[in-house]
Order: structure tokens, then C-alpha cells, then sequence
């Protein structure tokens, strides 16, 4: 009997060496501690999130840029709402009490008494619109003796141009109705007394 053969095993592949690394910088003995950031408190508002995320050039530039917003907004609605512009004017003039009965006098100031006791420094001055709305407001200042009378007088600033009239009050003593002319020159003169 004749013996079977063999078929020869092809032999394993030869084990592949892997590439080597370089060897690795000897270890400084002690490391540098580089200190870890508080971490950040929780806020509620997305923008402030939002901005503690910006890199600090981005944010600084984004603070300024709301911060300028805001004074030119503010400075926008100051001078809306008081007056400021350059399409505004003043007036002055003032409020004579002759009644000697109807004021007091301490020196050379004096100020209003008995049914003129709401008339003194700080008294409110209106300036009215065409249209009833007030416009302007500035107040008397301290009293002076003239003569026989107590002189209040009174500047009252930021009125708008442009309407057709205009009505000025001091306290609700009665308006003086003048038109724009008339408040530019000023010297407007109300008496109380008799």
C-alpha cells in the first residue's frame, strides 16, 4: 500500500515587527500647577451666557458696543422728552404780587401769603401747545422787592418750535396766550393784586 501524501502547510507568515517609537523626553522632576478657573456662577439670563462664551476680544467689543447704545439712547430721549435740540427755544419773564397784603418780606426776598401762599421760588411755569399739551415747564425764582411789590422771575427753556400759539401759566393763576414771537423775545409779565 503505498502512503498518502503530504501536501506541505505553507509556513505561518514571519510576525511583523512594529515600527519603534522614539523614546520620550526624560519627565521634569516637578510640573508646573497651572490653577483651574472658578467655575462660573449660574445665571438665569441667556444673554449674560451668552456673553461669558465670547472670547474676551469679542466680548469687551460687544460691551461697548451696548454700552454706547444705551448712552445715545438715553441722551436721544433726554433731549426728546425735556426739551434739549436745536429746534428749541426759551422765554423768561416774571410775576409781580402788588398786594402788599399778599406777600412776605424777609430782607430784600419776599414770597406770597395767605391766597397767594402757592406762589414763591419753585412755583411751576407751563408752556401749553396749540394744542393743550404741555410742552415745556420751568418755575419761579427767589422773590425780590420792588417798590411796593414782590417780583417773582422765571426762564423756562427747551420749547418746542413750530406751533401756531402758546399758552404760559404760573401755578393756576391764569395763562398768558402768545405766539412764538413773543416767547422769543421774552419779558412776560403777570400781576397779581390789585
Amino acid at each position: 500500500m503505498t502512503e498518502p501524501e503530504h501536501e506541505e502547510q505553507p509556513a505561518p507568515p514571519a510576525a511583523e515587527t512594529a515600527p519603534t517609537a522614539p523614546p520620550l523626553p526624560p519627565m521634569p522632576d516637578a510640573m508646573p500647577v497651572v490653577p483651574q478657573a472658578a467655575p462660573a456662577q449660574a445665571s438665569g439670563s441667556r444673554l449674560a451666557r451668552q456673553v461669558r462664551s465670547l472670547p474676551p476680544v469679542k466680548a469687551l467689543l460687544l460691551g461697548g458696543a451696548v454700552g454706547a447704545g444705551l448712552v445715545g439712547l438715553a441722551w436721544g430721549l433726554t433731549a426728546a422728552d425735556f426739551g434739549g435740540g436745536p429746534d428749541t427755544f426759551s422765554t423768561t419773564g416774571g410775576l409781580i404780587l402788588s398786594d402788599r397784603d399778599g406777600y412776605l418780606s424777609a430782607g430784600t426776598g419776599c414770597e406770597g401769603k395767605g391766597g397767594y401762599k402757592d406762589i414763591g421760588a419753585g412755583t411751576e411755569v407751563t408752556v401749553t401747545d396749540a394744542a393743550g399739551k404741555v410742552v415745556a415747564a420751568g418755575s419761579l425764582g427767589q422773590g425780590e422787592i420792588v417798590g411796593t411789590a414782590c417780583m417773582l422771575r422765571f426762564t423756562v427753556e427747551g420749547i418746542p418750535e413750530g406751533s401756531k400759539l402758546y399758552r404760559v401759566e404760573v401755578s393756576h393763576r391764569g395763562a398768558l396766550t402768545k405766539t412764538e414771537q413773543e416767547l422769543r423775545e421774552g419779558d412776560l409779565a403777570f400781576t397779581l393784586g390789585g
